[in-house]
């Protein structure tokens, strides 16, 4: 160490600021950054140099200062990158852009330089620091995003005017499906077709009783287990009226327990698809 060197330093400070457009070389201009990152009083007079060397084409003299920029205070060095960003070379402009993504959050200097900059190359490289720091800025508002305490989803039971509900849809349908069978009775006879799948499909509707829709209301709520309910009921009535018109999942007790149920009743899908189609069909 050269006694005295400092104070000269400080002293002939812009002098110092000129070694690197005299020729020195690269190590030079490493040791150089060095010796300022070594004596924190020259770091804020020489905020701007070590801002210009950031740029430096050199890959161990820009990386040294990029590491002291940005240890050093955000408002002391944004002044210098805003003037780079504006007033350097393109290739000087295009790297204070890099920089100044990674020095602040902010996008206010990097919109207002694309707002005014012409050259393409500038241009691209603004756009692309304004891109990383909006995913950036993206990706730290997830990561702080407040996550409510679990709360369980209660299994309580739908009230007696589900049962209620329960006839009202099945008898809506078998007066539509009466007519289906009736239709196809007449356009058999119209125009001489032998189909028979609405009448048999009625046939099998009006089997459904009275028991079979109290089954059905406490297996909605839990009282009678899938597999015991199918014994119960005939496997091969269509029972999608149960959900017809939105009037169960429209009371206030009707839960998420409920739909699973009744859509296992009248959706024999299984596994991930089951689930795609449900989240689909009931627009949860």
């Amino acid at each position: 160490m050269i006694n005295g060197l400092l104070p000269y330093v400080i002293e002939h400070i812009e002098l110092f600021k000129q070694l690197p457009n005299q020729d020195i070389a690269i190590l030079g201009q490493v040791e150089q950054l060095k010796y300022i990152r070594k004596h924190p009083e020259l770091q804020m007079p020489l905020i701007d140099f070590i801002a210009v060397q950031s740029l430096n084409s050199s890959k161990q003299v820009n990386q040294l200062a990029t590491e002291m920029l940005l240890s050093s205070p955000v408002e002391i060095v944004k002044p210098h990158l805003q003037r780079l960003l504006t007033s350097g070379t393109v290739k000087q402009r295009s790297h204070a852009a890099v920089l100044q993504a990674r020095i602040s959050s902010d996008p206010t200097i990097l919109q207002q330089a694309l707002a005014n900059e012409t050259n393409k190359t500038v241009i691209a490289a603004i756009e692309s620091a304004l891109s990383r720091l909006e995913s950036a800025n993206t990706a730290e508002q997830q990561a702080t995003l407040i996550i409510p305490d679990f709360e369980p989803i209660n299994d309580i039971d739908l009230p007696i005017i589900a049962r209620d509900i329960l006839q009202q849809n099945y008898e809506e349908h078998l007066i539509e499906s009466e007519k289906a069978a009736q239709k196809e009775v007449e356009d058999n006879k119209k125009y001489n077709y032998p189909y028979n799948w609405a009448r048999k499909y009625y046939k099998t509707l009006k089997t459904i009783t009275s028991q079979d829709l109290d089954d059905v209301y406490h297996y909605l709520n839990g009282k009678i287990e899938y597999s015991a309910l199918l014994k119960k009921i005939n496997k091969n009535i269509d029972i999608t009226f149960l959900l017809a018109k939105k009037r169960l999942q429209n009371l206030p007790e009707f839960t998420l327990f409920h739909l699973l149920r009744a859509t296992q009743l009248t959706n024999k899908e299984k596994g991930v698809y089951y689930f795609e189609r449900l989240y689909e069909k009931m627009n949860l």
